[in-house]
């Protein structure tokens, strides 16, 4: 016999909420990007304007993650 259960109760049992697995989602596609970024910064050896540009974007990745986090740890906290 199957049972059925209502969409409050299938929610309440999520654990983590939208916002909180969106904001590590976030996190771990950046993380992903600066190995990315490491990976090929290596390429643009003889293209000094698009590797410094890939080093500001790098640069403000590392500090969008580390906002993230301390957002993520206030979340998961709460």
């Amino acid at each position: 016999m199957a049972t059925q259960t209502n969409s409050s109760a299938v929610q309440s049992e999520k654990p983590l909420c939208d916002c909180t697995y969106d904001v590590l989602t976030i996190v771990h596609a950046k993380s992903k990007a600066l190995e990315a970024y490491d990976e090929y910064i290596p390429d643009m050896k003889n293209e000094p304007q698009l590797l410094e540009l890939i080093k500001r974007i790098q640069q403000d990745d590392r500090r969008h993650i580390e906002e993230l986090k301390s957002h993520l740890a206030r979340l998961l906290a709460g």
